[in-house]
């Protein structure tokens, strides 16, 4: 688990531009993207539980549509990759990697604040002998900019 998290912080520190866009709160998580809350496509990473398994997440969002005439409610859609571990919060299980989409909807509070929820379905692959498995990631989040 030590060895996941220094190469969380490196990943994150290489991996975060300049012009860093938004930050969010998962249901159990925490988030990073390179986009204004609620609005536009870019890189997300993501780590966060299910309880069942800890998971970090590379995501890009691909696109968004609007589903309102305000622009306040929008489709979002993309793909990613993530690695982690199953078990219980993560502890004493199988290391898992695989590919997931993401597909969600955001409410865009004010320009600097939204709330959502995604779904990201996907397979894995584990160590362990459990072999490739169903994967389901996302949860609801809020998004700010700092």
């Amino acid at each position: 688990m030590k060895k996941l998290l220094i190469v969380l912080v490196a990943f994150l520190g290489l991996a975060m531009p300049a012009s860093a866009q938004s930050f969010g709160v998962k249901l159990i998580g925490v988030e990073y993207n390179t986009f204004d809350p609620g609005q536009g496509t870019g890189l997300q990473i993501t780590l966060g539980t299910l309880f069942v398994s800890t998971d970090l997440e590379v995501n890009y969002l691909l696109g968004r549509m609007s589903l309102s005439d305000d622009r306040k409610l929008s489709l979002f859609y993309g793909a990613g990759a993530h690695v982690g571990f199953l078990g219980f919060f993560g502890f004493g299980g199988a290391l898992g990697f695989g590919v997931h989409g993401i597909v969600g909807v955001d409410y865009l509070l004010q320009p600097n604040l939204a709330i959502g929820v995604g779904i990201n379905p996907g397979i894995s692959f584990y160590t362990g002998g459990i072999g490739i498995s169903y994967y389901v990631g996302g949860g609801a989040h809020l998004q700010f900019k700092i």
